[in-house]
């Protein structure tokens, strides 16, 4: 198992863009998924990519087809408390129940498994990507020079954060193990994620992607 991205809901084209762009960071490639009622922006690295998330058509985002996702409720974060994040990874998992996720952007018979306990929104999205290669493997205009520009290379998740009398289900718990992070539990309602930025002598910095804002520790 390894990471291939993790998403984080934002305001349309908030902020948090910026915030990263401080950091010297620069936005790889920018896409809208037809039929779910989402765009994105996303800064790749070596071996994953950060996706900033947005809804940008409601009545898409809540049809039967995407319901099941609880996309829409994840981008009410700030009145309901789910959680704003996904974590996707590459290669197998086998004792993660999921079910076929099919959105109308895919080639027809591609379907992305999503684990069924994220039915809950107050975990995290949980699925495996449909795309099988690393960012290393991709064609330069879809990378465009990953972060390297910025003085970095790969990301890992370090910490996810779930609010209080929020238990990890079996799912996450399986991710925690697998992608080698720690869960833990917060004092409040708040959900968060903590990333590392790796540079090129294996050194890291945090990145934290808490629910209100983007902040580097």
């Amino acid at each position: 198992m390894q990471l291939d991205h993790i998403f984080c809901f934002v305001s349309p084209d908030g902020f948090e863009i910026a915030a990263l762009e401080a950091l010297g960071l620069r936005v790889s490639y920018q896409r809208a998924h037809p039929g779910q009622g989402t765009a994105n922006a996303c800064f790749v690295f070596e071996n994953a990519f950060i996706e900033l998330l947005w809804i940008t058509a409601e009545v898409e985002a809540r049809s039967s087809l995407i319901a099941r996702t609880r996309l829409w409720e994840r981008s009410l974060w700030r009145k309901t408390n789910f959680s704003p994040f996904g974590i996707a990874w590459r290669g197998e998992a086998p004792r993660i129940d999921t079910w076929p996720f099919a959105p109308a952007y895919l080639p027809l018979g591609v379907t992305i498994p999503v684990a069924s306990d994220g039915d809950d929104p107050r975990q995290p999205m949980m699925f495996q990507s449909p795309g099988r290669a690393a960012p290393t493997e991709w064609p330069t205009e879809r990378h465009a020079g990953f972060q390297h520009s910025a003085g970095w290379t790969r990301i890992h998740v370090s910490e996810l954060m779930l609010p209080m009398g929020v238990t990890a289900s079996p799912a996450l718990q399986e991710l925690a193990s697998g992608l080698n992070f720690v869960i833990k539990a917060t004092n409040g309602p708040l959900h968060g994620l903590r990333l590392k930025l790796e540079r090129p002598d294996g050194s890291t910095q945090p990145l934290d992607l808490p629910q209100a804002a983007l902040v580097t520790g």
